[in-house]
């Protein structure tokens, strides 16, 4: 009968050494006293790990946005040379600059004031149950950031 822990097979103690050990003239053996002679140690030498973006990056984007604060992330990208993504990152989580999204807004003039009071007006004077039902307002015109009217 076998003991608890006894697997029947004949344990080979150098098969089962603490110690590791390594062929002579094997690839192992060879990375490791080329490694040893090339550092001075025997241990791991340090990981480059991920590259991080420079303050010379971080300065130049700064820049860039600060000359013309409406250019795209990807204009700008594409002028510094550097990924877009690095650039988005630096914009939103370096330096904190907030999203400018385009908005589309009506042109109020002065002089339109009179019109528009006129027209509330008239609308007040002309409701009955048909007329809000027959009328259609329509605007397509698209104002830019520059000024200009797209009618």
């Amino acid at each position: 009968m076998s003991k608890a822990g006894d697997s029947g097979y004949t344990r080979e103690p150098h098969l089962h050494s603490p110690f590791l050990t390594v062929s002579p003239g094997s690839a192992e053996e060879e990375y490791n006293s080329s490694h040893s002679r090339e550092t001075g140690s025997v241990l791991d030498k340090e990981r480059s790990g991920r590259p991080r973006r420079s303050d010379v990056t971080v300065q130049d984007i700064r820049e860039a946005f600060a000359r013309s604060p409406t250019q795209s992330i990807s204009r700008s990208s594409r002028d510094l040379g550097v990924a877009r993504s690095t650039a988005h990152n630096v914009l939103r989580k370096g330096l904190n600059f907030p999203p400018s999204n385009v908005q589309l807004l009506q042109v109020l003039n002065p002089g339109g004031l009179n019109c528009r009071f006129n027209f509330a007006i008239d609308m007040l004077e002309r409701i009955d149950a048909d007329f809000l039902r027959k009328i259609i307002f329509i605007d397509e015109a698209t104002f830019h950031l520059s000024g200009t009217v797209n009618r």
